[in-house]
């Protein structure tokens, strides 16, 4: 079979520096996200995954065996509560090279978004859309501060992965070239083994046909549907023994809809308007329908059928942009599986392909402004996402910035007051936890932890009398807690000097999940 290849066009034929263009585009991501590589740890998943876990600190043959072959509780919790053998194998591989060390894992997630770029660019040049549509559509795709959740954060190496698989997969079935329908269906199983949100990814494919007016090869997704599916059923067997699903919003399927709705327009918020990115949204669970609710789904209702009303009439890119948009967010709907988190940037790792898509098309019908004004915008992502990646170097920034982004959410002050505490910056810390308490009402895991680790701090300062009544108050909500009730004892214990050092054994809640 013939491989196709990118058709010449007139732009391509005139801009001789458009060979070079992606080389710049490279450099100028790897550059934008370099604010990040000298950071740490995030105090957010990064110490229980990575970092002090007994998985990585001896690598051998029976844990590579493990990691692909184990699907028991014990093995899948200590691998992050999922199934994901191909990421798991690169830290394996990392922990024998070099050990878990924040700078050579921020290089390597850095390097993977560097190749799903290059693969993307690629894919999108043999959609015969043009070698500048494609450059200006990939620098969209690359420069958006979405992607830094997935390349900043340790933990989001199975993003990466799934990424340059979902990419590599799309440039085989582009190119239609030698044996592509095995090709396209191998990459997607590994992106499939690296985050289960690639089960929609072959859907993209007559998409992208679509866009670039080209019949779809039933046979490369009907086998690419078939191999995801196979697996599918594996990630919904781990999620469900270890925790990760769990019962809808508000207790069935009309509350979800209900819950989601105001999300789907949040996201396309923050498509639109990056400094919208926050590593932490709040998902408030609405146990009826809303204005607002109603609002997003008629929104999303008028857009489709403009959309295959436009498509009808030959003009096919808004259908394409809003589907670009809206399938790579089916998995994590809270519709078809009920998740643990509700809403993150990283979900929006394929969605801003159809922000992309609209970008090329508006450089592509205004050929003199409209390059201008889509610079201007590539620009403006730039400059976000750097401060961004900045942020994700360092704990207490990362989550100083969810806390001043959300009202609601305690988990931005719990997190940013446990950075705080290990750094030893205590007045921070203690109106952190104090603010995690006002903002639970004193309800739900994170009151508890914030209440244990106030009196904690507390207690290391010398203040009994205000570590007692912290532990009192916490007692007053989790009167079954025993950390609290230990915690109280040995205050009293040290109070009446019969315990002069017992901080060693104050109960410490670790931060993250």
């Amino acid at each position: 079979m013939q491989c196709i290849e990118a058709a010449p066009t007139k732009a391509s034929q005139s801009a001789r520096w458009l060979p070079y263009g992606l080389g710049v585009l490279l450099v100028v991501v790897a550059l934008a996200y370099l604010p990040s590589l000298g950071g740490g740890f995030l105090n957010w998943d990064d110490p229980w995954l990575l970092e002090s876990n007994p998985m990585w600190q001896k690598p051998s043959v029976q844990v590579l065996w493990h990691i692909w072959t184990d699907l028991s509780p014990k093995t899948r919790h200590a691998l992050g509560a999922e199934f994901l053998p191909v990421r798991d194998t690169s830290h394996f591989i990392e922990a024998w090279v070099t050990g878990i060390r924040p700078l050579p894992m921020r290089i390597v997630n850095l390097g993977l978004y560097l190749g799903a770029l290059l693969a993307l660019h690629h894919a999108l040049r043999k959609q015969l859309v043009g070698e500048g549509l494609a450059l200006l559509a990939t620098a969209a795709f690359a420069l958006h501060p979405v992607h830094v959740e997935s390349v900043a954060w340790l933990a989001g190496r199975k993003d990466v992965l799934a990424m340059l698989f979902g990419a590599l997969a799309f440039r085989a079935y582009a190119s239609r070239c030698g044996r592509f329908v095995l090709v396209t269906a191998f990459w997607f199983v590994l992106a499939m083994l690296s985050k289960s949100m690639s089960v929609v990814l072959p859907l993209l494919l007559p998409v992208l046909d679509l866009w670039a007016k080209r019949r779809p090869n039933v046979l490369a997704i009907g086998v690419s549907l078939l191999v995801v599916a196979l697996v599918m059923p594996i990630h919904i067997h781990v999620g469900q023994m270890v925790g990760m699903t769990q019962s809808r919003a508000g207790g069935s399927i009309a509350t979800s809809l209900a819950t989601m709705g105001p999300v789907w327009l949040q996201y396309v918020q923050v498509l639109l308007w990056p400094p919208h990115c926050s590593l932490v949204h709040e998902v408030p669970t609405l146990v009826h329908f809303t204005l607002i609710s109603a609002a997003s789904y008629f929104t999303f209702v008028v857009a489709g059928l403009v959309a295959i009303h436009r498509w009808y009439r030959g003009q096919r890119l808004l259908f394409v942009v809003l589907a670009l948009v809206v399938i790579p967010l089916l998995p994590v709907s809270q519709v078809l599986v009920p998740l643990q988190n509700r809403m993150a940037d990283r979900y929006l790792w394929w969605s801003v392909l159809g922000l992309a898509v609209l970008l090329a098309a508006v450089a592509r019908r205004w050929p003199g402004i409209g390059v201008a004004a889509v610079l201007v915008i590539l620009a403006f992502f730039t400059a976000v996402t750097a401060q961004r990646a900045g942020l994700f170097g360092d704990s207490a920034l990362a989550f100083a910035d969810a806390t001043h982004k959300t009202k609601q959410s305690p988990i931005g002050p719990y997190q940013w007051a446990m950075a705080l505490d290990e750094r030893g910056e205590f007045e921070g810390a203690r109106w952190g936890f104090e603010e995690a308490w006002r903002r639970t009402e004193g309800q739900g895991e994170v009151a508890r932890r914030a209440t244990n680790n106030l009196a904690r701090l507390e207690f290391r300062l010398g203040n009994l009398d205000r570590a007692e009544q912290i532990l009192r108050r916490g007692l007053g909500h989790f009167p079954a807690d025993a950390k609290m009730r230990d915690n109280l004892t040995k205050v009293l214990a040290r109070r009446q000097m019969s315990q002069p050092n017992g901080l060693e054994d104050f109960a410490l809640e670790q931060p993250g999940r």
